[in-house]
């Protein structure tokens, strides 16, 4: 056709036109517009040319045209080939109504610089491999447009356009599988927009470098993208409002490089992927809902995902979402961009995160909030907010600093502490367990640095520190020791903090603040400046030792300061390298307690030094027993009785022994031999004071004789009476008290006996004038029964004063009262206010006054006269030994004085010192022969080398741990042979001094004696020998009384005569003396009467 003209087509056919300048539809240029009407074309061919032509097609149906491939070259289409279109225009203008497009296999439409119009046009059943409409530089308007059934194979769109403006209205596009629309450089509004049901596309919408982009009251549904539903690039969006977005397989919307103005009433539920913000910035994005999207799948942002962008997004609400990180919304920004999020009046609902932040997530710079609710959202770390490792805290410690004092250089620390990944919002944050926390000393120093297990894995966002050294130069003080991760890049916090939006708070780093102490007790300074700690069998209880020490005995070194002592040792605290023996081994119970200040265990009831005072024990009282054992108190009530008892009958026994020496008037054998029983006995106790560990058989056997000797102790208790009754007064401890006790004791008990012996004769009638010379000899007697008795209590107790412990180096206690130190002035002071009087006045000062007494009177010690009062103190004994009593006592207080004034000493030397004592006064003995009868002087050399034998065995038994056992069972075997023989001896000749009062006697004697060394022929001479001294004595008593009874009636008849004489002259002397006879009256003359009825008369010759 010619230039300028038009045509018009009314229902036509216009079918197989084969064209190779001009296509059938390409028309030139013409005044006026060109009319297609009711027309149906198909099966037309063309080749390329360019026209610029505007067609109007009014309900037209354009069946299947084939034509070459169009080409696109920087960006414009141009028309150097074969054109791929029904429609081709330039700078022309199209428009299509109410008109149907079905299965062409080409593009439809391609427009240059002109306006597309489309309305009420249905596109169906189309398959191509090409865009359908194709505009450059044009205008599209596509309103009231149905898209259905269309596939497309390839990357095309159904809409191509070229910095157009693009205007779409009442949109419907279904069950396509195709792209809608691509938009470069383009004006986009799309309003009333619906798609269902579009699949095998990578997007619905790409929209490249366009601007004032609205779109408007539109649904999408069910929509299968490979990449993005809506893929906006370098974009300015205008408006987005009331679009619904479900089911869509992939990111809904991929938005970068964008500004937005607004987007505002928003739904998206049901989504398996995120609206996804890149680069860009959102003024307001409010009203909006996401519900129901994302999946476990998802790495972060379930419903939205911010990547170094920048939003204000308000009064919306997230619920049900999915992800892994940030199930709603997740912020990803790197430290250098701008990333400034504001949130303001969210909910976050049902939120579920598989790691982490089921509301929001943020992996460097915090949104601001306001008005944010979170209800039921759920993840392993930040319910409701996750973020990034901000800091390391302590789990249980309130400051970022702990504070060590005196820590150990090179010492491993025996505490662990629970530090704890948190975030901004101080969260425990779950992380994987690849990496560790780590100690780090803050200073550059060499010399300081962490030693050990430095480093600890991290589970759950948690980690244990222990086995850590700390070290540094001994005495250094203020060293830090942070606690580092690789999670924390404190340089990126500090950089965080000095932002201008929205800045966080500087972290202050967790760690140690140290002081380091010197090398404390149980390690030892090495040459690096270390402090190592002691191995096994070695100690060093000194601060900044330089070695450690081999093990003391008796105990076991477990390292460091960790000293075990062995049962019965005892120390007196942990810096004291001594080990003290326990003066009863079972009371010490040994071992390490560092609890107590003394580190060692005592039995149950013992405490103190030593473990030798008595305790209460699970409220039971314990008091002294025998052996420096204790035992528990009875009840008061019974202790009381048995106290009152036990003083009854001690005062009866003394009595009665005073009572049976009274009356003995001459020398008597069994009183010699029990005062050589006794002697040994007290001999075999001073020695068992020595406190020497028995075995257990001969231990249990010689206790009793401690039990007689301490019965305030044994069958009462007299320690409870006194503490029951509070009548300790001023002394600080029973023993002192009862020591206070034994200095007024002979004094007591002397007034006390006399006493009871004057009222006994008061109640006998035994009144007579003699009677005060009587008294005197019973007095004498009386207290040298006392003295006697309790001279070697006596004895020990003053000594005792004087007797100290070692319980450590330089530290020795005064054993009665281990609070006092030896020798202090405490201890002095009781030395010289009771201890010294007891041992001057009854212990060395009667025994002294004894000797002085007997001295001077030992040329008349075989008179009556000295024999009434003094026989006690020399009976049986020659006239020259008078004295050997007193050296016997002296032999006691020997023994007692080398255990006691060498108990700091070892044991051998005091056992070595009494046996020379013993034996020097036992050789004495045997050369003196003090006894008047040999037998005496046999039994008592017995005794004492029985005595000196014990002492000898007892050598062995001072180390029991080191015993042969040969050598330990044969001196056990010679001690109790040697003390059964002294007891063998000592009873035979006992039943040798009973046998002539008692004959049923004699024939047991024989059978003894022949037993004890084949002695009958002896033992029959001497009982003969004893029978004729017996039968002269009693002859010679005979003849005294026969004497006697001659001597007393010679002496009545005088008395008769004198008697008579009397009377004449009293006759007489009432004569001549009127005035006298009221004196004679009262005379009693019966008196005289009592003088006939007496045994022995006494005439004074006055």
């Amino acid at each position: 056709m010619d230039g300028g003209a038009s045509v018009e087509f009314y229902d036509s056919d216009i079918t197989n036109n084969y064209a190779f300048n001009i296509p059938f539809t390409d028309f030139p240029l013409a005044e006026k517009k060109s009319i297609i009407n009711h027309c149906r074309i198909s099966n037309n061919t063309v080749l390329s040319k360019e026209y610029i032509q505007e067609v109007l097609m009014v309900e037209s149906d354009f069946n299947p045209n084939y034509a070459a491939n169009i080409r696109s070259n920087d960006g414009y289409f141009i028309a150097d080939e074969i054109f791929d279109a029904v429609i081709v225009t330039q700078m022309g203008e199209i428009e299509i109504g109410n008109g149907t497009i079905i299965s062409d296999q080409a593009m439809v439409i391609r427009a240059v610089d002109s306006n597309i119009i489309m309305n009420g046009v249905q596109i169906l059943n189309i398959n191509t491999n090409k865009n359908v409409i194709v505009s450059v530089q044009g205008k599209i308007s596509i309103t009231d447009v149905t898209i259905e059934n269309l596939t497309m194979a390839g990357n095309f769109d159904i809409l191509n356009a070229l910095d157009s403006v693009v205007n779409i209205n009442k949109v419907s596009y279904k069950n396509s599988k195709a792209q809608f629309m691509t938009s470069s450089f383009c004006e986009l509004s799309i309003d009333d927009f619906t798609s269902e049901e579009v699949s095998n596309i990578i997007y619905l919408f790409r929209i490249i470098s366009s601007k004032g982009i609205i779109m408007k009251n539109s649904t999408f549904r069910s929509i299968s993208p490979s990449s993005t539903l809506f893929d906006i690039y370098y974009s300015d969006i205008e408006l987005v409002e009331n679009v619904s977005i479900s089911e869509v397989t992939n990111y809904v919307m991929e938005i970068s490089l964008t500004d937005a103005k607004l987007l505002k009433n928003i739904t998206v539920h049901n989504c398996s992927n995120s609206v996804l913000i890149k680069d860009s910035t959102i003024s307001n994005w409010t009203g909006s809902k996401f519900q129901n999207c994302g999946n476990e799948n998802v790495e972060q942002g379930g419903a939205m995902n911010i990547l170094r962008s920048n939003m204000i997004l308000s009064d919306s609400e997230f619920v049900k979402n999915t992800a892994k990180s940030g199930a709603a919304i997740a912020i990803d920004c790197e430290i250098n961009s701008k990333c400034e999020n504001i949130l303001k009046n969210i909910v976050f609902s049902s939120n579920i995160a598989k790691i982490q932040g089921a509301g929001i997530y943020y992996n460097m710079h915090r949104p601001i909030m306001s008005e944010i609710v979170f209800t039921n959202n759920s993840a392993p770390y930040g319910s409701n907010i996750a973020s990034f490792p901000y800091n390391i805290i302590f789990s249980k410690i309130q400051h970022n600093k702990v504070t060590i004092d005196s820590a150990g250089s090179g010492i491993i620390f025996d505490e662990s502490y629970e530090v704890k990944i948190i975030d901004y919002d101080n969260q425990t944050m779950n992380l994987i367990n690849t990496r560790s926390v780590k100690l780090q000393a803050e200073s550059s120093d060499s010399s300081i640095s962490v030693g050990g297990i430095d480093n600890s894995r991290i589970t759950n966002g948690i980690a244990e520190l222990s086995n850590f050294t700390f070290i540094a130069a001994p005495g250094s003080q203020g060293i830090t020791y942070n606690i580092v991760t690789s999670h924390i890049d404190y340089s990126k916090i500090d950089l965080l903090s000095k932002a201008k939006f929205n800045p966080l708070k500087a972290t202050d780093k967790s760690g140690f603040f140290v002081a380091f102490r010197y090398c404390k007790p149980g390690e030892y300074q090495t040459s690096d400046g270390k402090c190592n700690e002691c191995s096994i069998k070695t100690y060093s209880l000194e601060w900044n030792s330089t070695s450690c020490d081999a093990c003391m005995a008796n105990a076991e070194c477990q390292g460091k300061d960790h000293v075990e002592v062995s049962p019965g040792y005892w120390r007196k605290n942990l810096t004291s390298t001594h080990v003290a023996h326990c003066l009863r081994e079972k009371s010490c119970l040994g071992g390490f307690n560092p609890s107590r200040e003394n580190p060692v265990d005592c039995e149950k009831g013992y405490e103190g030094f030593l473990c030798a005072k008595c305790s209460v024990s699970e409220n039971e009282k314990y008091h002294p027993s025998t052996n420096f054992e204790c035992s528990k108190c009875p009840s008061p009530i019974l202790n009381a009785f048995e106290f009152i008892g036990f003083q009854i009958i001690a005062l009866g026994f003394i009595y009665f022994i005073i009572i049976i020496n009274i009356r003995k008037k001459g020398e008597n054998q069994l009183s010699i031999l029990l005062r050589i029983f006794t002697n040994y006995t007290q001999l075999i106790a001073a020695i068992l004071s020595f406190n020497i560990k028995f075995p257990n058989i001969f231990e249990d056997v010689s206790s009793q004789s401690d039990r007689v000797s301490s019965p305030e102790r044994t069958f009462f208790s007299f320690d409870c009476f006194i503490d029951n009754n509070e009548v300790r007064m001023f002394a600080p401890s029973n023993e002192l008290f009862k020591l206070v006790l034994y200095l007024f004791l002979p004094i007591f008990l002397l007034i006390v006996l006399s006493s009871g012996i004057l009222l006994y004769r008061l109640v006998m009638h035994f009144v007579k004038p003699e009677m005060t010379h009587d008294l005197k000899r019973y007095i004498a007697i009386s207290f040298i029964c006392i003295i006697f008795i309790f001279h070697p209590t006596m004895t020990f107790q003053s000594l005792r004063v004087f007797q100290c412990a070692i319980v450590d180096k330089e530290d020795s206690r005064m054993m009665m009262h281990m609070d006092y130190k030896c020798f202090s002035g405490d201890h002095l002071k009781w030395i010289f206010l009771v201890g010294f009087p007891i041992l001057v006045i009854w212990v060395i000062g009667m025994p002294v006054i004894a000797f002085i007494i007997l001295y001077k009177k030992r040329s008349t010690l075989d008179s009556p006269q000295k024999q009434k009062y003094l026989l006690l103190l020399y009976q049986g004994l020659k006239n020259d030994a008078f004295y050997w009593e007193l050296v016997n006592t002296f032999r006691k207080f020997l023994v007692l004085s080398f255990n006691i004034f060498l108990s700091t000493y070892d044991p051998y030397y005091r056992i070595l010192g009494a046996i020379i004592s013993l034996v020097i006064l036992m050789r004495i003995q045997e050369r003196l022969k003090p006894y008047k009868k040999d037998s005496n002087n046999r039994i008592e050399v017995i005794g004492v080398a029985a005595g000196i034998l014990t002492l000898y065995c007892t050598i062995v038994f001072v180390t029991p741990e080191r015993r042969i056992n040969s050598v330990y069972y044969g001196s056990f075997l010679l001690l109790f042979l040697v003390n059964a023989f002294f007891l063998v001896n000592w009873f035979y000749y006992v039943l040798c001094y009973l046998d002539y009062k008692h004959p049923s006697f004699v024939t047991f004697m024989k059978i003894y004696s022949f037993v004890l060394c084949k002695r009958g022929s002896q033992f029959n001479q001497e009982i003969t020998e004893k029978r004729l001294i017996t039968h002269n004595s009693r002859k010679k008593v005979i003849r005294n009384r026969k004497k006697k009874r001659v001597t007393i009636k010679k002496n009545i008849k005088k008395l008769d005569v004198k008697k008579k004489n009397l009377l004449k002259n009293r006759k007489s002397f009432y004569k001549h003396n009127s005035g006298a006879n009221e004196t004679m009256s009262k005379m009693n003359p019966t008196s005289m009467s009592r003088v006939e009825n007496t045994s022995e008369v006494v005439i004074n010759p006055s």
